[in-house]
């Protein structure tokens, strides 16, 4: 199994592994780009239970890159932060992003999750691992953001994760 450590930033960060999911083999003969302007986010269901204990501990995600004007999801070559976040109410009524998590993929490590799907779309496929976040709400929703060179984030819609929260105290 392939692992990635994810470095440092402003809210908590992995201290576990990000991992290849599939084949280990980087599909041959593909050109990396840097100038996408649209991000899909794919996250797969169920979730990553790691204890078996019903409470997840992770997400297998497909990230889908795409350049203007061409319909073929491409490899990509510049910085994916992964985004772990609740909704809730500021004390003014208002609706804000509070984030649980927060995972980045420099450029090289991206490339290692590169892959080739059945049907031939090219992607980009990781498990990602929570520790020691405290979901205390069961909306949870995650969202990709891929950094260009040029420093223009180019961000995915929010993908909805459903969450059981279990009560544990007797």
């Amino acid at each position: 199994m392939c692992f990635l450590f994810v470095q440092g930033c402003k809210s908590p960060v992995s201290t576990r592994p990000v991992s290849l999911i599939g084949s280990h083999r980087k599909p041959t003969g593909l050109k990396f780009y840097n100038d996408i302007s649209w991000v899909s986010l794919v996250a797969h269901t169920p979730l990553i239970d790691i204890e078996n204990d019903g409470i997840p501990d992770g997400v297998r995600v497909k990230v889908y890159l795409y350049r203007k004007g061409d319909p073929k999801p491409v490899a990509g070559k510049g910085t994916i932060v992964f985004h772990l976040f609740q909704q809730v109410k500021s004390t003014s009524g208002q609706i804000e992003n509070k984030e649980l998590y927060q995972w980045i993929v420099t450029p090289d490590e991206l490339a290692r999750y590169v892959t080739r799907e059945r049907f031939g779309l090219i992607c980009h496929q990781l498990k990602l691992y929570w520790t020691n976040v405290k979901i205390e709400k069961p909306d949870v929703y995650l969202q990709a953001e891929f950094v260009r060179d040029d420093g223009t984030k180019v961000v995915s819609l929010p993908v909805y994760l459903a969450i059981t929260i279990t009560n544990t105290k007797p």
